[in-house]
């Protein structure tokens, strides 16, 4: 008979615990509007690529790390 008692009670904390936890559950960050990209296909797949390119090109100009002076 104890053992039933503790059973019971222990199933009804049990699902006390989840239904408390799911109240609490945090609520989805919301997905931030979609902005439009500044290298967008356009009529021309040429100057697309082209940009492309020059996009690249500037990020590896910035990352480049500068070699140490010589002494």
């Amino acid at each position: 008979m104890k053992r039933l008692v503790l059973f019971v009670v222990a199933v009804v904390f049990a699902f006390s615990t989840m239904a408390v936890a799911a109240d609490k559950a945090a609520v989805p960050a919301k997905a931030a509007p979609a902005v439009a990209s500044p290298a967008a296909p356009t009529a021309d797949p040429a100057k697309a690529a082209d940009v492309k390119k020059d996009e690249k090109k500037a990020k590896k100009t910035e990352v480049a790390p500068t070699a140490p002076a010589a002494k």
